[in-house]
């Protein structure tokens, strides 16, 4: 199981090895074509620097002083990266189905341990046994927290801890060294085909629109109707990875600031996310929003988090669409969200009834009302339980709720805002933030927020023919973090 597990996840560790020469700036290509510095010295050198800035833009020139400490100059650096599949998503980015272990010293990089998670879990000692968090037991009958499980908190750099001191009880290696946490999800590969265009192997063409279902079919299933043994599934992967390699070695030079480009939009859209010990380093990621932290706002927030239990990798057949509404009444305002779920799959090998157990984090001080479409885990016929709580100095609803293929599913939270969100509004002025959640696509978000109080102006502004009334009305998405403010007489 080990061995093939390991060639498949060689294959990210490639794609892996792609980013990190992106988050280096220029360093590779300057280490090759400068061989007249000396290594250590080379950030120092200020026509190297000026060279890095015209690559990665002037609001990023701190990234240069932290380059030499994640290169491993002062000492040998150790990362943990997970590779979270965010077709089976998770409050983190996705399940963790595999990992590796980084040593980078001076910038050369070294593979020291590729394998999937559930070698490690089954491995752990039996004296290793962490509570999991109570949400996590009965849909996936567990009685310990593993480390593929370490993602719950929909902020990285609480789930990277977390992930370290899973992989260090479980005994993983190099555990006790570890210097960060990295993780990324399949859109990397899929975006980066985009730049490389389709790889041919075998007479199958992986395109950016197939790639990550053409490679979990042929390993899992479409071997045994070409008559391949089974030990010799995974020998696409091979041929796969050299070519995908050549085709990248061929173009990366002529595409720098294209491969630039794709690392910032990966970093905003949340599908790569970095935690450093350094806090020189984690303060500059933490600065530029790629750490996948969770920011508590001075105003208004709504974070919805989804936790995929149990249902295969059904996420990729879901269209999801927030809504977020607003109105006043005696007492203040009431606020209202709700998730609409578009389950456009069917029954296959990947494909089943979705199960999830879905939180929102608002204000804290926010009071639950109601809750609508609230299911027991896994059934469909009655009534479920809800659930609050307090974390990251925000307060969560949360509750269970199934999706059946081919049908749409909602779940609705009825909540009083917080005192401090109302006193802001009758302030005149007011400051939503909604980030997404980590590994998600793009969910639609519609607002709809009746402030009782006439609106002067909004950014973003709304339709022309919304204007002049007490009502902030706006289409948008999650592709990246949202931010609104209105202004009010």
């Amino acid at each position: 199981m080990f061995l093939r597990k390991r060639k498949k996840n060689i294959f990210w560790i490639l794609m892996l090895c792609m980013v990190l020469a992106l988050i280096g700036g220029i360093y590779f290509l300057f280490y090759r074509i400068s061989h007249f510095f000396e290594p250590n010295n080379l950030f120092q050198n200020s026509f190297v620097q000026q060279k890095i800035v015209s690559y990665v833009g002037g609001d990023k020139k701190d990234f240069v002083g932290i380059l030499p400490e994640i290169l491993g100059f002062s000492e040998p650096k150790y990362y943990l990266v997970l590779f979270e599949n965010n077709t089976e998503l998770r409050p983190g980015g996705g399940f963790i189905g595999s990992y590796a272990v980084l040593k980078v010293d001076g910038g050369k990089l070294d593979i020291i341990k590729v394998e999937g998670t559930e070698v490690l879990d089954n491995a752990a000692p039996s004296t290793w046994r962490p509570e999991p968090p109570s949400f996590l037991q009965a849909p996936l009958g567990i009685d310990r927290w593993y480390f593929r499980d370490s993602n719950w908190s929909p902020d990285f750099p609480t789930d990277a801890e977390n992930a370290k001191m899973l992989f260090q009880g479980e005994n993983g290696e190099m555990g006790d060294k570890i210097n960060g946490v990295i993780a990324f999800t399949p859109t990397v590969l899929e975006r980066l085909l985009g730049i490389l265009g389709p790889v041919t192997i075998e007479n199958i063409e992986f395109t950016k629109e197939n790639v990550v279902e053409r490679l979990e079919r042929e390993v899992e299933y479409d071997y045994k109707e070409k008559g391949i043994k089974f030990q010799n599934r995974k020998d696409i992967l091979k041929p796969f990875m050299e070519a995908l390699i050549a085709k990248g070695q061929e173009s990366f030079w002529g595409h720098v600031s294209e491969y630039i480009s794709l690392m910032e939009e990966l970093f905003d859209q949340k599908h790569i996310m970095a935690y450093f010990e350094d806090d020189a380093v984690q303060k500059v990621l933490l600065a530029h929003n790629y750490a996948g932290a969770v920011k508590v706002p001075k105003g208004d927030m709504l974070l919805y988090v989804d936790a995929n239990l149990s249902a295969l990798k059904t996420d990729y057949a879901l269209e999801r669409k927030i809504e977020y509404s607003i109105e006043p009444d005696e007492n203040g305002y009431v606020a209202k969200v709700t998730m609409h779920y578009d389950h456009n799959g069917k029954f296959d090998w990947r494909t089943t009834r979705y199960r999830t157990f879905a939180r929102i984090f608002v204000p804290k001080r926010s009071t639950l009302l109601s809750v609508e479409g609230q299911l027991p885990w896994d059934n469909v016929r009655k009534l479920g339980e809800t659930f609050s709580g307090e974390e990251l100095g925000l307060t969560w609803f949360g509750a269970y709720t199934s999706v059946e293929p081919g049908q749409e599913g909602m779940l609705t939270f009825h909540y009083r805002v917080s005192d401090a969100v109302a006193k802001m509004i009758q302030a005149g002025a007011y400051t939503l933030s909604v980030p997404k959640q980590l590994g998600t696509l793009s969910h639609g978000l519609t607002l709809d927020l009746n402030f009782g109080k006439n609106i002067v102006s909004a950014s973003p502004g709304e339709a022309q023919e919304n204007w002049g009334d007490d009502t902030y009305t706006i289409h948008s998405d999650l592709l990246v973090d949202r931010e609104f403010n209105v202004f009010f007489e």
